[in-house]
């Protein structure tokens, strides 16, 4: 859900719901395995062109506030943008 909260004198924009939530907390787990992008399952099987990505492998994790686990990649590069050779040997 996306919508503005608050008062005539004072509107923010917000974002709520359990994907925004599942970002969040992909997003937290950036700083533990210390990677730049940190994508689920879910959502490459949403891309229309996964080929496209440089993906490997990180964990099976159980984020924060969830009951499943989820397989988590990290985004190492595009087709517009090289892969980071250093990531990939570490």
């Amino acid at each position: 859900m996306i919508g503005a909260l608050g008062a005539d004198s004072r509107l923010d924009s917000t974002v709520i719901g359990d994907v925004v939530n599942t970002a969040a907390r992909l997003e937290e787990l950036t700083k533990h395995y210390n990677c730049g992008i940190i994508t689920s399952e879910a959502s490459i099987a949403q891309l229309n062109q996964p080929e496209l990505f440089d993906l490997r492998w990180i964990d099976r994790v159980v984020p924060r506030g969830k009951q499943q686990a989820q397989d988590i990649y990290e985004v190492l590069g595009t087709a517009t943008q090289p892969l980071n050779v250093a990531r990939v040997l570490t």
